[in-house]
């Protein structure tokens, strides 16, 4: 999410790093562009099987594959099996950005960071009021919303409750991570 508006933007000082990056990577970039860190951040959890149809549509986006250095003729490893497969053989096959459960919990670790608020997407808009509502600059409105999935072109997938229960078996670490952050714990 970004101020959606130049003024609110004008308000900020933004330090850009990855889309993807762990509480840690973030750190460094925060403080190699000469910023304070903060006592407090938040890491965004998905829930697992949604995170992976999400992948999944990324991965057969005709732009993913040009960044990558490859074309339709050419397409390998998470691409090409994204085209090849159905969403349930791709979840069996692929691993989330080739990374193993244990990596993911990365990205939910405080790191450097004295308080970590790992927050659910779905609550994403309740946190962000909660958290910053009180300040004098804090526009919701102004928001602007990014990496939102498409409908068209996800092959077909479903998420059933096979695939479901198959990712909560797969990513144990993620789906705990997710339901503790339904909890809102952040809300006290």
């Amino acid at each position: 999410m970004l101020p959606a508006s130049p003024q609110a933007r004008e308000r900020l000082t933004v330090a850009v790093g990855k889309r993807h990056d762990t509480v840690t990577a973030a750190a460094r970039t925060i403080v190699a562009a000469g910023l304070p860190l903060s006592d407090r951040v938040f890491s965004v959890a998905r829930e697992p099987s949604a995170l992976l149809l999400s992948y999944y549509k990324h991965m057969r986006k005709p732009h993913v594959w040009r960044r990558r250095g490859m074309d339709e003729a050419s397409l390998r490893l998470a691409p090409r099996r994204a085209m090849e497969l159905s969403f349930a053989d791709f979840v069996r096959q692929i691993d989330f950005y080739n990374k193993s459960d244990d990596a993911i919990a990365d990205y939910y670790r405080a790191g450097v960071f004295p308080k970590t608020d790992v927050v659910a997407l779905e609550d994403i808009d309740d946190y962000l009021q909660h958290r910053f509502g009180h300040h004098r600059n804090f526009d919701a409105s102004a928001l602007e919303r990014r990496n939102v999935s498409k409908p068209k072109d996800a092959g077909g997938a479903v998420l059933d409750d096979e695939i479901r229960d198959f990712v909560q078996q797969k990513y144990p670490r993620l789906a705990q991570t997710h339901r503790e952050a339904l909890q809102r714990a952040w809300a006290d």
